[in-house]
């Protein structure tokens, strides 16, 4: 809810996640508007066929494939608007958004956000899974400044202007929104 509040008051343009249990969604936060989804979300289906996406009532449930361009969900849901069956929009560990075509158009939304931040601020996260960890690379670079909150060390630490080691949850806690530039 914190990072919703700062979307809401204009203090937080844009919210990269890999998380995919759509608690983003939840707090407020809008899909491909303010809010990139790198790794998919537990609540949407995609349709192959008519290239939509579609927000189901429950999680999903895939069963386990080697493929990972096809997990179709399970029990079989067809597609509301063609019939076709819908898949689960996941990448899933040990694959990237190029395994998964359709999750690039948020990954790249995802690049132009870092290309252009004046700071990322990365809360809790080990930054050790590829593609998502390299945005920090990516801010870095093009002169924004990089904030790391995590309980421990990552991979990425020597790019931040200030890491802090800490429960997220005690550190957010600490920061209103309206005090902050």
């Amino acid at each position: 809810l914190w990072i919703a509040e700062g979307v809401r008051k204009g203090k937080v343009r844009h919210v990269i996640t890999t998380n995919i249990d759509g608690l983003h969604e939840k707090s407020g936060l809008v899909r491909d508007e303010n809010l990139s989804e790198l790794h998919g979300n537990i609540f949407i289906g995609e349709c192959r066929s008519c290239r939509k996406d579609h927000r189901l009532p429950a999680p999903i449930s895939t069963p386990p494939t080697q493929d990972p361009l096809n997990h179709l969900i399970t029990p079989s849901t067809p597609c509301p608007t063609c019939a076709a069956p819908l898949h689960d929009n996941m990448v899933s560990f040990h694959s990237t958004y190029q395994d998964m075509p359709s999750m690039e158009p948020r990954h790249d939304a995802a690049w132009v956000h870092c290309i252009k931040a004046d700071l990322l601020l990365v809360i809790g996260s080990s930054l050790s899974v590829p593609t998502a960890c390299d945005l920090v690379d990516v801010t870095f670079e093009k002169g924004g400044k990089v904030v790391i909150l995590n309980r421990q060390k990552t991979p990425k630490d020597k790019f931040a202007f200030m890491n802090i080691f800490a429960k997220c949850a005690d550190v957010v806690a600490m920061l209103p929104w309206d005090e902050l530039v």
